[in-house]
Formats: C-alpha cells, sequence, structure tokens
C-alpha cells in the first residue's frame, strides 16, 4: 500500500497509516539527545523505554493550502510492541507487526497488506531500531509546565521536514505531536486519557474478517 504521496488524492487508509506510525513510533522511541540538552529529553527516552502497552484517545487534525478545509479524525489507540489497534468512527485499524488490516464498515471492505517500510511512512520497526539514525534533536524550550522538543532531520531532502513533540514536565508524557511534511501537509495529534502499561487482550492485535466483507489482498506473493 503506498504511503501519503499525494495530499489531494489520499484515501482515508494512507492518512490512518501516517497517523499510526507517527504516534505509535515517536511514544516509543525518539532521537538520541545532543550533549547540553535538557534532561528532558533523557527523561522521555527512559520513560517509554519501560512501556510495554499503552492506551489512549487521540484528535489529529490535518491543514494544507491543497484542502478545502481542516481534516480532523479522533479515535482510541490500543499499543503493544509492534502491535496496535486503533479505532475511530469510520475505520478500524489492526497490525500484529507483521500484517496490517484496514476496515471501513460502511464500503464493507477489509484491505490486508505487509507492515510497510518505506521512507514516507516510518514503520514501527523503524522507529524502534533506526529512529535516531534520522532525527537530531534540534532543542527543547520550557513553556509553564510542558516542554516543547523540536527534532530535525539529518537528510534535508527528508520527507518529514519538521518534527516537535509536546512533553509534560510532571511524568514526562508525550500529550502532542506535530509533523510538517514535504507536500506542506502540517498534522497535529493531541494523546488525552493516556493509560501505561494496561493489560491488553490478545484479541485486540488480531482481526477476524467479518462475514459478507469484501476482501482486498495488496501483499505481494
Amino acid at each position: 500500500m503506498a504511503a501519503f504521496h499525494n495530499p489531494v488524492t489520499s484515501v482515508y487508509t494512507t492518512r490512518f497509516r501516517l497517523f499510526v506510525t507517527l504516534t505509535v513510533c515517536v511514544l516509543l522511541q525518539f532521537a538520541r539527545p545532543a550533549l547540553g540538552q535538557s534532561d528532558i529529553v533523557s527523561r522521555v527516552l527512559q520513560h517509554y523505554s519501560e512501556l510495554e502497552t499503552l492506551q489512549a484517545r487521540f484528535d489529529q487534525t490535518m491543514t494544507s493550502d491543497l484542502f478545502d478545509e481542516p481534516e480532523e479524525i479522533s479515535g482510541s489507540l490500543f499499543m503493544r510492541g509492534k502491535a496496535y489497534r486503533i479505532l475511530t468512527g469510520t475505520r478500524t485499524i489492526v497490525t500484529d507487526g507483521d500484517t496490517s488490516w484496514i476496515y471501513d464498515p460502511i464500503e464493507k471492505q477489509v484491505l490486508i497488506d505487509n507492515q510497510i517500510e518505506d521512507e514516507m511512512s516510518f514503520s514501527v520497526h523503524q522507529f524502534l531500531y533506526a529512529f535516531d539514525e534520522r532525527f537530531d534533536v534540534a532543542g527543547t524550550v520550557r513553556s509553564g509546565n510542558s516542554w516543547q522538543i523540536e527534532l530535525s532531520p539529518r537528510d534535508p531532502d527528508d520527507y518529514f521536514r519538521h518534527l516537535e513533540l509536546i512533553v509534560r514536565d510532571a511524568d514526562a508524557l508525550i500529550t502532542e505531536i506535530r509533523v510538517d511534511d514535504i507536500n506542506e501537509v502540517s498534522i497535529r495529534i493531541q494523546l488525552s486519557e493516556i493509560t501505561e502499561n494496561p493489560d491488553l487482550d490478545d484479541a485486540l492485535f488480531r482481526f477476524d474478517v467479518p462475514a459478507g466483507a469484501e476482501v482486498v489482498d495488496l501483499r505481494s506473493d
């Protein structure tokens, strides 16, 4: 499945993939701090290195001069390592870390694909094992009870131009992710009702195709 190549014609599936990869992976690990940076970066890294599961609500807004109006998505996120489930009012996305399922109940259609690792979508695996090879911490600024952590790509031609994290000082939890990409699309993801290390059922990270749903398998043989 292609990842958010064209901001005008992209369908919800690619936008959800972009949300998932950004949110799930940023919550697990981001770039190593540069010397002299505030200890908030080390605190966040340490905090999330101990995270096994996570549950949260999210509100995502995408804006661009190419859109007639902002596009908004809200829902719930359940995460365990490389596996996750996202629920919104119109879509369900599930991955076990190897295979992903995107279910549209209105269209009665399920898209099945391999978990993609490419330059534009940042898979969970890439963030876990190679995120610090792609981004540097550009700076940290405290404002009230929160911190703003700015990340910049090492490659000037990177698909993601700018990434910013808002972190709560009290517990080093990421509460907002701000991203600008090469297509001049801005993405803002706010996280709330965050629960750390909840006991999540294995069934959350599996998907059974509903009876009567059309299956579109995009995996290569």
